[in-house]
């Protein structure tokens, strides 16, 4: 069992930019670059927030009370982020959902710290390199002795449409046994089964590649029709502006 413990925020300063929720509610957050953002959810409290990173490198802190709930989810394009959730109350869960295309290198840190029992996080990141930009997800799940009862999941993948030097780092520290804890990664080219499939079925190879990256980047998130077609169209337009 792990004795590696970080769970201390950043120290707010004059620039930090404070964000409260205090009703359920859904929001989308624009993120600037090189900004350091901490928000904070209240007790009770069900929202849904939206982050949209381009060409940008922020750092996000989440603070959830008690039986809050939080689910987050992130497009970044040529962007980083660094992200850090801390469960602080009994009961509090929060999904966060990261997604990032690339054509430059980019290193993206995700780390919950279950600081209460019967906690939840589930964490998704998926990459997609263009290029061969070298993605970097540094997954991180923290569960000290004291808080029984959590659940901790991390579930990563990174297609890489060349090859790139690109990495998933999951890690999981739990010091207590009373844990529902897991990880999953896969780093590499599309697999040649999911290919056949859409293929067997009348559909062209370049179609069917369009088709799973485009659920690949946003299968996971929680979004708006309105900001699904946005960001389907960055994608389309970034995966065709490629290398010849």
């Amino acid at each position: 069992m792990n004795k590696i413990w970080m769970n201390h925020p950043k120290e707010a300063t004059e620039t930090t930019k404070q964000i409260v929720i205090e009703k359920n509610e859904m929001r989308n957050i624009t993120l600037q670059h090189h900004e350091i953002y901490q928000i904070h959810i209240k007790e009770g409290v069900e929202c849904n927030l939206f982050f949209l990173g381009e060409e940008t490198d922020v750092t996000v802190e989440v603070f959830l009370e008690e039986k809050s709930k939080a689910t987050i989810s992130s497009f970044f394009q040529n962007g980083a982020i660094q992200f850090t959730g801390y469960l602080e109350g009994r009961e509090s869960e929060l999904v966060y959902s990261h997604s990032a295309i690339a054509k430059k290198d980019t290193k993206n840190a995700i780390t919950i710290h279950h600081n209460e029992s019967k906690t939840t996080s589930h964490i998704f990141c998926n990459g997609y390199s263009i290029d061969g930009a070298t993605i970097i997800f540094d997954v991180n799940g923290h569960v000290n002795p004291h808080q029984e009862g959590c659940i901790c999941t991390q579930d990563s993948k990174i297609i890489q449409k060349e090859a790139s030097h690109s990495q998933i780092h999951p890690k999981l520290y739990i010091d207590n046994y009373d844990v529902e804890a897991s990880h999953s990664a896969y780093l590499g080219p599309w697999q040649e089964e999911e290919l056949f499939y859409l293929e067997s079925r009348g559909m062209k190879r370049e179609t069917a590649v369009k088709l799973l990256t485009k659920g690949l980047l946003l299968g996971k998130l929680t979004i708006d029709d309105a900001t699904k077609g946005a960001l389907t169209e960055r994608i389309e337009k970034m995966d065709e502006n490629t290398k010849e």
